[in-house]
């Protein structure tokens, strides 16, 4: 386990674009989550970097899931950058993988990162800009519309539970009525046995 904390890992890295024009959009610091952590725009391009606080090396499967996601742009308007803290953090066919891609991305670490970006060669021409606040207002949307989906799911689970609850509680209080009605019943009745007598 690295001791580099996962928020500070991914503040280094907005740090380090201090040198050069670079808006963030979006910050996700969240471990596990599988999607990108940092969005924004850099060199006309929509940038998503994907950061992995490993101590062992990527593997080739993770960065054909960072390519599935860049995957969903025109490659001439998207840049990715696949971060990680370790120095020699990538397999031999991860690398592979990255530098025979279509699509413009970049392999690092945490050390090398501000060089590595200076020196990458684009592949692809510059995208527009009007197509790249689309695509990200696209993306923005999506994202906000999958959020609204996974809190409504939340709303109806818990509303579920309180029906469950309420109507549990209702049975119970059914049940205690009827014991109680039925203990009454017998006390009258046992009263009018004792009258009777």
């Amino acid at each position: 386990m690295c001791l580099l904390d996962y928020g500070v890992f991914i503040l280094i890295i907005m740090i380090t674009f201090t040198y050069k024009i670079f808006v963030i959009l979006l910050c996700r610091m969240s471990v596990g989550d599988g999607g990108i952590d940092i969005f924004g725009i850099y060199e006309n391009r929509i940038l998503l970097i994907q950061c992995k606080n490993y101590n062992a090396k990527v593997k080739v499967g993770e960065i054909n899931k960072f390519e599935g996601v860049l995957s969903r742009f025109p490659k001439e308007i998207i840049f990715g950058i696949f971060v990680t803290t370790n120095v020699d953090g990538y397999s031999s066919h991860a690398m592979s993988r990255a530098n025979s891609s279509n699509y413009d991305l970049l392999l690092t670490n945490l050390s090398s990162l501000k060089q590595d970006i200076r020196n990458y060669a684009f592949k692809n021409r510059t995208g527009q800009l009007p197509l790249i606040l689309h695509h990200l207002e696209e993306l923005m949307v999506s994202r906000i519309e999958t959020r609204i989906k996974e809190r409504e799911r939340r709303v109806e689970e818990r509303e579920r539970k309180i029906d469950e609850w309420m109507n549990k509680m209702i049975a119970e209080n059914k049940k205690r009525d009827l014991i109680t009605y039925t203990f009454f019943i017998i006390i009258i009745f046992i009263l009018i046995i004792i009258l009777i007598k």
